[in-house]
Parts: C-alpha cells; sequence; structure tokens
C-alpha cells in the first residue's frame, strides 16, 4: 500500500468509504516541512451520503498534505482504518479487556482466528506497525486518541526477539519493550499492510 500514488490511494479511499457506510471519526497526522499537525473532526450527521462527502473531502486535503496517518472509525464496526499506511485496526473491547491477556503464540492465533468486519485475514501487528499508532504528544496512554478501547499497559508485536522474548510497544509511554513470549499481555490485530 505505501507504494501507491496519491490518486489511487484517494480513490481506494473512496471506494471504501461508499461500500463501507458512513464514518463517525476522521484525524490524520500532517508533516508541514517537519512540524506535525493534527486534524481532526467528529461528523455525527443524520445524512449518510454528507458524512461521507464530508471525511473523504479531509482524506483527500490530508493525503494531498503528505499526511502519515489519516485514521478513520467505522461508524458500525469496531475498526479504525488508517488510509496513510493502508493498516485496519481491531478497536473492538476486547483490545482493552483485561480477561482477554494473552501469552506471544496465543495472541497470534487469536488474531489469525479473528472474524471481525466480515474478514479472516487479521494478524499480529510488526513491531514497526504497532510503534506506527504511538502518538508521544498524547497524554497517557500515548495512542492515537481515534481508538476507543486502549489502555498504557504493554501490546503485543509479531516481531521476536529470540526464542524466549518478543517485542511490543508500551502504551504507557509510548516505548518499544521486550517480554517473555509466555507472559500474558494485551493484544491489538491489524489487517493489511506487511
Amino acid at each position: 500500500m505505501k507504494n501507491l500514488t496519491k490518486m489511487t490511494l484517494i480513490s481506494l479511499a473512496t471506494l471504501t468509504a461508499l461500500s463501507m457506510g458512513a464514518w463517525a471519526e476522521c484525524s490524520a497526522d500532517v508533516d508541514m516541512g517537519g512540524h506535525k499537525v493534527t486534524t481532526s473532526a467528529t461528523e455525527f450527521a443524520d445524512n449518510e451520503l454528507v458524512s461521507k462527502a464530508y471525511v473523504m473531502g479531509l482524506i483527500n486535503t490530508a493525503l494531498a498534505d503528505n499526511a502519515s496517518h489519516i485514521y478513520i472509525r467505522d461508524m458500525y464496526l469496531p475498526i479504525v482504518t488508517d488510509y496513510g499506511t493502508g493498516l485496519t485496526w481491531q478497536d473492538s473491547k476486547d483490545s482493552d479487556d483485561s480477561t482477554k491477556l494473552l501469552s506471544w503464540d496465543s495472541a497470534k492465533s487469536y488474531c489469525s482466528n479473528l472474524g471481525l468486519a466480515d474478514v479472516n485475514d487479521w494478524r499480529l501487528p510488526t513491531l514497526s506497525e504497532l510503534k506506527g499508532v504511538v502518538k508521544q504528544d498524547n497524554d497517557t496512554p500515548k495512542i492515537s486518541s481515534i481508538f476507543h478501547n486502549k489502555n498504557g499497559s504493554f501490546y503485543w508485536s509479531s516481531t521476536p526477539n529470540n526464542d524466549s522474548d518478543a517485542w511490543g510497544v508500551l502504551f504507557y509511554s509510548g516505548n518499544q519493550a521486550v517480554h517473555d513470549k509466555g507472559g500474558s499481555y494485551y493484544v491489538r490485530c491489524v489487517r493489511g499492510g506487511e
């Protein structure tokens, strides 16, 4: 997805918006000559077409401004799509459910078996992908506010450190860390990219 031209990405975003329904929230991180600027909007219009047109306008503007992350929250499904990276993130209550703490192997299995949004190609994100949703200038947790289900704990990535440890992100600080693969930690699945 990263190699697509802006025009292709805009077309893809338009098709996705038309096929998936109205969007409720939009947030974009734009690099304006070395200065990061975040723009966001929430649209709760009764007219679904007005909502789509409004948010698509924000996406097109953000793409024209070289946005690094353009987060869109689906109005009906617990997912967040980043049109800057082409990744779709799980944001269901399981993402912040302390009863869903899993070992690394169980986390990989959970994601590969996840049937969210009528798709089944979910996976555990790489360390680089997981670090991509860190937003250091936010209060704790250090993750984009577009995500509703979040906490400051450690979340697994699919990136191993060695045979017994794997990388993840501690969203309290936004820093990457290594934990034993047998430990029980949070999971946020992703699809697309790689």
